[in-house]
């Protein structure tokens, strides 16, 4: 096997480990969930047919096809996907992205005016994680929203798309280790099913579909957003070190370069799970199931 398709195997490895990850197979699998998952990896095999009047370039259709399982995967587990998180994970990860923002900021080439958006939900982020106030339905969405826009945002400013070359462009492709193949493929998985989940809050329906059935859809992803949004009473104490601790790390980061922001980030981006500032739980069983077992 030469190096390329080597790098390409390598990448299809981390896709399915990552996949596996965001699902959480565990022991409550059933049957049916392998076949779902069956169903993913058939419908993404369809990028691979060739359409009218293409130019087909395997590897492009490959890489189609992932992206094409990556939103399948998304839209049918999106209940084990989906994590449950609190404000303390969305301060922290707000402070993160303005750190990114700040050090990645001048060459985005981004119009200045663009800096004042995020302040909106950055302001209603400190404001709950600080007085903690007992949040409707409408804040826990717009909370949960706003975490997936954190994600998404932290992970295209992180994410090196010069290492899709290997799929378009390989003689232009930078080298990659096994490793660094691997954890790309990772990291393009989880973009592509957070980046649906975004999408997915974007009321809008399909060419044949009709505002009822886009509204019904609608209403189940953000409730299933508000169940998994668990403003969870504490301590402003608890917010006030996550911003004393955290903020005074990267802007000591900022300062002296300690270690590459890049790095940084990517170990603040798995600091709230470690810390177990939010936790994941077994999905509700449908009312179905619960009357048979």
């Amino acid at each position: 096997m030469d190096a390329h398709l080597a790098s390409v195997v390598w990448f299809a490895v981390g896709v399915a480990a990552q996949a596996l990850l965001v699902i959480r197979v565990d022991r409550h699998w059933r049957m049916v969930d392998w076949g779902i998952l069956a169903i993913c990896v058939g419908v993404g095999a369809s990028g691979m047919l060739p359409s009218k009047n293409e130019v087909y370039v395997p590897l492009e259709n490959l890489l189609m096809c992932i992206g094409i399982f990556g939103f399948t995967l998304a839209m049918l587990f999106e209940k084990r996907i989906l994590s449950v998180i609190n404000e303390k994970i969305v301060l922290s990860y707000t402070l993160v992205f303005w750190y990114a923002i700040y050090v990645n900021f001048q060459k985005l080439g981004l119009p200045d005016w663009l800096i004042f958006v995020p302040l909106v939900p950055t302001s209603a982020t400190f404001d709950i994680a600080f007085t903690q106030p007992v949040l409707t339905f409408s804040w826990k969405v717009a909370m949960y929203s706003w975490f997936l826009v954190l994600i998404v945002s932290l992970g295209l400013l992180q994410f090196s798309f010069a290492r899709l070359a290997i799929f378009y462009s390989p003689d232009q492709a930078p080298w990659l280790s096994p490793v660094e193949c691997l954890t790309t493929g990772m990291a393009f998985l989880y973009l592509c099913v957070n980046a649906t989940f975004v999408y997915e809050l974007i009321p809008i329906p399909g060419k044949t579909q009709s505002w009822k059935e886009r509204m019904d859809e609608w209403y189940v992803l953000t409730e299933l957003m508000a169940y998994r949004f668990r403003d969870e009473p504490s301590a402003s104490i608890v917010a006030a070190s996550i911003f004393v601790i955290e903020g005074g790390v990267l802007a000591l980061n900022f300062i002296f370069h300690f270690i590459p922001d890049g790095l940084l980030i990517n170990l603040l981006l798995v600091l709230p799970g470690v810390l177990y500032f939010g936790s994941r739980v077994r999905p509700p069983v449908p009312s179905s199931d619960k009357q048979t077992q």
